[in-house]
């Protein structure tokens, strides 16, 4: 296929190089800044099927999912996101932790440790420690069902998510502030308030992984630290260069999730030691930022999406498809045009 002594593959056989590799029900995204290229890698997709009608063998309900990756200005809008969302954590766990008594409403699992530590101590522990950890599981598990839910209806998570969690800081914020200044840490408003927080950071944890896949996390900086160093060691000691780039990318990612939290660390302790509870309107706001974010660059999280050809775009129609002979595929007349006409570029 890409003739003898030769690795490169000719622009007019890059279908016939993909045939093989992806199968029907597959799930290919297409990355790079680059538009030429990604137009031409979305031509030779198409020729191989009409997603409509192309269908495996062994999974006749199964189409070819073709998912059109973010442009260049959303990845860059992903980015500021995840800083954003480091920031968030960062911040409401050093103000919970500061301002309710040793609650991390963050690092939920630093709760057990707490809890443990009263114990041995024969002291009482507050109720938000004691069910933190619960109220933490369920959140999560509401969460998942109701991303789920949107997916039936064909919504994406990440905006409706992104609301959800600023509307549980906001609460948490209202309901600490609204207790004075001398908030009884083991009064029912206290403990409501701090499982309110304790959801936002569940709900952004889900978010993360349901909504931005193969993103870092934004709240747990124990996994990230792992991975940043072992991507650090891939990037100095790795053998192969392509490793090494894709660790070093990696690296760059969680460098910058980690980055946030501490910021976000030191802001939040500033502002609880300057204005007490009210400092929880800085990771609010910061909610509410990320929202505005994903709203105005119309970011819709990893929900695969068809990709539709650039033929079809332009003429508002439907492209024929047509068997090419020798083939088990569905070739559209539209497509092996937009191709050659790649291809001559």
């Amino acid at each position: 296929m890409c003739g003898p002594g030769s690795k490169i593959c000719p622009p007019g056989r890059a279908t016939e190089l993909l045939e093989p590799i992806i199968e029907p029900g597959d799930r290919v995204v297409i990355e790079g800044d680059n538009q030429k290229q990604a137009d031409f890698v979305a031509a030779a997709l198409a020729i191989m099927g009409d997603l409509s009608t192309m269908r495996s063998r062994g999974d006749p309900e199964g189409p070819v999912r073709l998912v059109s990756a973010p442009s260049v200005d959303n990845w860059r809008a992903v980015q500021v996101l995840l800083i954003l969302l480091s920031v968030t954590a960062g911040s409401v766990d050093a103000i919970g932790f500061l301002g309710l008594g040793g609650l991390f409403v963050a690092h939920i699992t630093g709760n057990l440790v707490i809890l443990a530590a009263h114990m041995v101590a024969d002291d009482e522990a507050p109720l938000a420690n004691i069910i933190s950890f619960p109220v933490f599981i369920v959140a999560l598990a509401v969460t998942r069902l109701l991303a789920a839910g949107l997916e039936r209806m064909h919504v994406t998570s990440l905006r409706p998510l992104l609301l959800l969690q600023f509307l549980l800081l906001a609460g948490f914020l209202a309901l600490c502030v609204g207790g004075g200044s001398r908030l009884d840490l083991n009064a029912a408003n206290a403990t409501v308030a701090g499982m309110l927080g304790v959801s936002a950071m569940a709900v952004q944890n889900a978010l993360v992984q349901i909504s931005l896949k193969e993103s870092p996390s934004t709240a747990v900086m124990t996994t990230n630290t792992t991975r940043f160093v072992i991507d650090l060691g891939e990037v100095w000691l790795g053998r192969s260069r392509n490793d090494g780039v894709k660790a070093g990318e990696r690296a760059k990612r969680t460098g910058l999730a980690i980055a946030g939290f501490v910021v976000g660390c030191g802001l939040g302790a500033g502002c609880q030691a300057i204005t007490g509870l009210w400092s929880l309107a800085l990771p609010a706001g910061l909610a509410l930022v990320a929202l505005a974010i994903a709203v105005a660059a119309k970011l819709n999280g990893s929900q695969a999406q068809p990709l539709i050809p650039a033929s079809s775009r332009i003429t508002g129609k439907p492209s024929t498809p047509r068997r090419r002979p020798g083939a088990g595929s569905l070739v559209s007349t539209d497509y092996r045009r937009h191709e050659d006409e790649l291809s001559s570029t």
